[in-house]
């Protein structure tokens, strides 16, 4: 192979790569999931589930498994009503179902015997002890970062309000800038992302 030949397929490939569409890591998406059963527990598997954002009206239609579950996935954060329709049954329906960021909601339902004209309203609420998954999270409302004292106004100190975390021994202020420990693990190893992108200079 000569050299005019490798650069001439080095420049196809860097050519190729150049167009390539850039890929942005979002990361303030939220999910719900659930299960979908009758009034005596048994799955009700291909139901007919809408998520419906209730700021833009834009659906997310999903089916339910064999097993009765639904998941649906990269919901902005907002709030939202989700329906269930089946044939033979009562439409089920959760309103107000508020999504933070990477949050996962999960939302049962048991429907009723009866016409799709016939609603059934499900209450939804926040679950105290989320089970399906292991991270820990916590939003930070408008409220606390208008009226909240902080130093400089530097926003990093609104993380030690989520449990687990604490300044450094120097304060939030260093040599390192600012900085705070989460779960006592060291200041060095913590990541910071602005609008799900790598922010750690």
């Amino acid at each position: 192979m000569t050299c005019r030949t490798v650069a001439l397929r080095l420049a196809v490939c860097l050519a190729a790569v150049s167009v390539l569409p850039v890929v942005s890591v979002q990361t303030e998406t939220a999910a719900i999931n659930g299960f979908v059963t009758d009034s005596t527990g048994v799955v009700v598997p291909g139901a007919d589930v809408v998520a419906t954002n209730g700021h833009t009206n834009a659906e997310h239609p999903v089916r339910t498994s064999e097993g009765g579950y639904y998941v649906i996935t990269t919901l902005p954060i907002g709030t939202y009503t989700v329906t269930v329709d089946v044939p033979g049954f009562k439409t089920g329906v959760a309103e107000n179902i508020t999504l933070q960021v990477q949050q996962r909601a999960k939302i049962d339902f048991a429907l009723e015997v009866g016409e799709l004209t016939e609603v059934v309203t499900v209450e939804s609420a926040a679950p105290l002890l989320t089970t399906e998954e292991t991270s820990l999270g916590q939003v930070v409302n408008n409220r606390s970062i208008v009226e909240l004292p902080l130093n400089g106004r530097n926003c990093l100190q609104l993380g030690t309000l989520a449990v687990g975390m604490m300044p450094t021994k120097k304060g939030m202020f260093n040599d390192h800038g600012s900085a705070c420990l989460a779960n006592r693990l060291r200041y060095t190893i913590n990541n910071y992302l602005l609008d799900g992108r790598d922010n750690n200079s």
